[in-house]
């Protein structure tokens, strides 16, 4: 991952800068990037007397370092946003001015929260950044073939007890308002009875199957069987849900917070 792009720029030597008679200038059009939560390229134009340097920074500690669990050492982390090159335009004012690109590449972001990165551009001796911020994935992803096909990010899942079983501890999922594809009807689909399958029962809980059966107001579904299913709350706080239904993989992740049952 480049941290640093250096750029040795030949016509610096005959722009006005270089004899203290020109202001440098280093001028986004915005303060902000917003960029989509998933991978891909982006341009940053930016307006300068010439690019000398590019950097990047993160916003967040985690995003710079993470800890070795065997030593407890910090280690540099390799990051979600890379410097690819500055694409500069040369345009013949009386003043040297560029108009110039960052590209950028990042990818896709499959945390439950936001993360913010800074470029830094200088040019002579004066520096100004402006911030890529790349937004956490829709809670449920749908994808058919490879391509995304729907996203909702506005879908509320809920994972809660089985009241009615008592040995073993059983959970149950509800799919409220939910449909895989923009012309499906929004159903209220349910998977009931689950047990937790995962070696740390204490800490996580885990349910997988072939195929599962779901319900809607307590009537099974066949036409909806929700094949290679997975059903996981990591360390009882994020909800994961994957599944194969109707020729589409569905993803679903959201952040509940820590969930004591």
């Amino acid at each position: 991952m480049k941290k640093i792009l250096m750029m040795c720029v030949v016509a610096l030597a005959i722009a006005s800068c270089a004899k203290g008679t020109d202001t440098p200038e280093v001028k986004f059009e915005k303060s902000s990037y917003t960029i989509s939560a998933t991978e891909g390229k982006y341009v940053i134009p930016v307006t300068t007397t010439g690019v000398d340097e590019v950097s990047l920074d993160y916003d967040n500690y985690s995003d710079r370092w993470e800890v070795d669990n065997a030593t407890g050492d910090l280690i540099p982390k390799e990051g979600w946003i890379e410097l690819l090159r500055v694409i500069n335009h040369y345009d013949t004012r009386a003043l040297a001015s560029w108009r110039s690109g960052i590209e950028i590449e990042v990818e896709e972001n499959e945390g439950y929260f936001e993360r913010k990165a800074y470029i830094t551009v200088r040019s002579f001796m004066l520096s100004k950044r402006v911030a890529v911020i790349q937004p956490a994935r829709d809670a449920l992803v749908v994808k058919r073939g490879g391509a995304v096909v729907y996203t909702d990010n506005e879908a509320k899942w809920r994972f809660v007890p089985n009241l009615a079983a008592v040995t073993p501890a059983q959970f149950d999922l509800f799919m409220d308002g939910t449909r895989f594809v923009e012309q499906m009807p929004l159903l209220d689909m349910e998977v009931l009875g689950m047990v937790n399958q995962h070696a740390k029962p204490d800490s996580h809980f885990l349910y997988e199957a072939a195929a599962v059966v779901p319900s809607i107001k307590g009537n099974p579904m066949p036409n909806y069987t929700l094949t290679n299913f997975r059903c996981e709350m990591e360390s009882w706080a994020v909800l994961k849900v994957s599944f194969e239904c109707m020729g589409c993989k569905v993803n679903y992740m959201k952040y509940l917070g820590y969930q004591k049952y």
